[in-house]
């Protein structure tokens, strides 16, 4: 979510030319600018943690390559007022080391996402194939799950078959549940679907960041006569 970056950049023809309540404006301007920017992203990051909803239970399992449980994946989520005064930033970095399923919960699998990050521009034209700002997850749908796994009614329960007559089924370690029965491969039925969270967050925090900052140069400025 980029921000707009508010500078002056005056040249007087002649010394003392700008008053010193047109230079208190400016300066009023860009004080509520910095602080319109932080709102914004924070009400970017509370609408993210409010879009997210974790789909798996909180006893789930932790899988391997993720320092956190689903669950938690929401309040590892923060929108910032960028160190340099021109945007507001996704952690992405810390998302991509810390979390990097984040991806497939924002867009879903068997899908394609073109990141645009504030203040720089992708290439035109058509992305080349492992572009960094490209994000391919592929399908989930009918590949078989692991040997190892198996459903059950908790971590160390019993052992339910798969079936369609049973919601919300989770899977856990086959060796850790009661009455195993045999082997029967599980294959996905469907796809992850994007929750959005982050566009969601982006797109809010700078509804609000638009709004802010158009009052306030509203405020600064309204009615005054373009002269010094």
């Amino acid at each position: 979510m980029a921000g707009i970056k508010l500078t002056t950049n005056m040249t007087q023809a002649t010394p003392g030319m700008f008053s010193s309540k047109m230079t208190d404006r400016t300066k009023r301007l860009i004080d509520a600018e910095n602080s319109d920017r932080r709102a914004a992203a924070k009400t970017a990051t509370k609408t993210s943690a409010a879009t997210f909803k974790a789909k798996r239970p909180v006893n789930s399992p932790k899988r391997p390559g993720r320092r956190f449980a689903d669950g938690k994946l929401a309040r590892h989520v923060k929108w910032s007022a960028s160190p340099s005064g021109s945007m507001v930033e996704l952690n992405v970095k810390t998302l991509d080391r810390q979390a990097p399923h984040w991806i497939i919960q924002e867009i879903g699998t068997n899908q394609r996402a073109t990141l645009k990050m504030g203040g720089s521009k992708n290439p035109q034209g058509r992305s080349k194939s492992g572009s960094s700002y490209v994000k391919t997850i592929r399908s989930q749908k009918g590949r078989r799950i692991s040997a190892g796994l198996a459903f059950g009614s908790r971590p160390s329960g019993k052992y339910t078959p798969p079936t369609r007559k049973i919601s919300n089924q989770q899977l856990y370690p086959r060796k850790n549940l009661k009455g195993g029965g045999p082997f029967r491969p599980i294959f996905i039925r469907k796809e992850i679907e994007g929750q959005h969270f982050v566009r969601d967050g982006a797109k809010t925090g700078f509804q609000e960041y638009r709004t802010s900052v158009r009052a306030a140069a509203r405020a600064a400025f309204a009615g005054q006569p373009y002269r010094p």
